[in-house]
């Protein structure tokens, strides 16, 4: 359990204060369920309590943990599930309302702000913290760039490399976690990069060539964590292996469409 997010130093040791309490560790376990469920939405015969279960990982994740990024990949999900949700869609209409919503969540991007205070309000200190870890972990990157500074013990001989100039002018500690896929570049390197660039590409192939719900919801699901969220932490790497899993083994017969210019939607189709 954490109280914010807000670290003070105080005769030498830190310690944790806030104004409102959030439980958050269970969070990426949540939105993971919540995808799961989602999924399962699709397989007939399926739980019939789905719906209560959908219901209940939506309430902890906005009230429990509140933790606003799995809030947007929990809104991000469930629109694209709607579309599939869609009977009688063909394969062109289908690509353009997808690409509308890609257009309009970005438009919305000022109106999600005002509403979840990413820049603004009593969680600000979260945003300011993040530019400052950016600045900051960017400056080691260019330090040791081909391997990375590794993995050095949390002590108080590394506490400074790891967590920043936290002094009485400084009161917050940084975290490689906070700032997604570029705490790992800082972590592991250059080859990291190389690594990173091919599950992107594997990404995009398998999301082209069998665009279907367990796909595409995943892979969207790890595309919005990878800019703030470190999927490579001791706990979010179970939710990454559990995502690359479900994009990449097929759970569904598809048909062979090598013959075909066009890429088959099964689950477009109406049930």
């Amino acid at each position: 359990m954490q109280i914010a997010n807000d670290y003070q130093l105080s005769n030498g040791d830190i310690q944790v204060s806030g104004s409102f309490l959030r439980i958050m560790e269970p969070g990426d376990f949540l939105a993971l369920a919540f995808l799961t469920a989602m999924i399962m939405s699709f397989q007939k015969p399926y739980f019939k309590f789905l719906p209560i279960a959908i219901s209940f990982q939506l309430f902890a994740i906005i009230f429990v943990c509140q933790t606003r990024m799995n809030m947007l990949i929990c809104v991000a999900v469930t629109m694209v599930w709607l579309l599939y949700k869609i009977p009688g869609l063909s394969k062109g209409v289908w690509a353009m309302l997808l690409l509308s919503l890609a257009i309009l969540a970005i438009l919305s991007i000022p109106v999600v702000d005002d509403i979840l205070g990413f820049t603004s309000g009593d969680r600000v200190a979260s945003y300011n913290v993040r530019l400052e870890e950016v600045n900051y972990y960017l400056d080691l990157v260019f330090k040791s760039p081909y391997f990375g500074i590794g993995f050095p013990p949390d002590n108080s001989a590394f506490f400074a490399l790891l967590h920043g100039p936290f002094s009485q002018f400084s009161t917050h500690a940084y975290y490689l976690d906070d700032i997604g896929v570029l705490g790992s570049i800082v972590q592991f390197g250059l080859p990291f990069c190389l690594i990173l660039l091919v599950l992107l590409i594997s990404l995009v192939k398998q999301t082209i060539s069998n665009p279907q719900f367990y796909v595409l919801g995943s892979a969207l699901y790890l595309f919005l964590l990878l800019p703030t969220l470190s999927p490579f932490n001791p706990q979010r790497i179970f939710t990454l292996g559990m995502l690359i899993s479900i994009i990449f083994c097929r759970m569904m017969k598809v048909p062979n469409n090598s013959q075909e210019t066009e890429v088959d939607i099964p689950s477009l189709e109406k049930n």
